[in-house]
């Protein structure tokens, strides 16, 4: 079971890094899902932060809600969305 987590307002490189810390404080025991449906902004580099951080901390991660720009970007990353 995947545990979702709603991201709201503006996603920048500030949110990104506070995002990942509570994360990994927190553990989860399976893979999130981070719902960016409702975000106003997602900054590309604050993405590739989170994805890249949530990688080396061993978090299984699915993102929702991007823009097609933005699962691009993370497709070349390699991850999925």
């Amino acid at each position: 079971m995947s545990h979702v987590i709603s991201i709201d307002g503006i996603f920048d490189t500030q949110a990104a890094s506070a995002l990942r810390e509570s994360l990994a404080a927190m553990t989860p025991a399976g893979p999130i899902v981070l719902d960016f449906s409702r975000a106003r902004d997602v900054h590309d580099f604050a993405l590739a932060v989170i994805a890249h951080g949530l990688a080396a901390d061993g978090i299984t991660a699915r993102y929702r809600g991007l823009l097609r720009h933005q699962e691009r970007l993370l497709h070349y990353l390699g991850f999925e969305t």
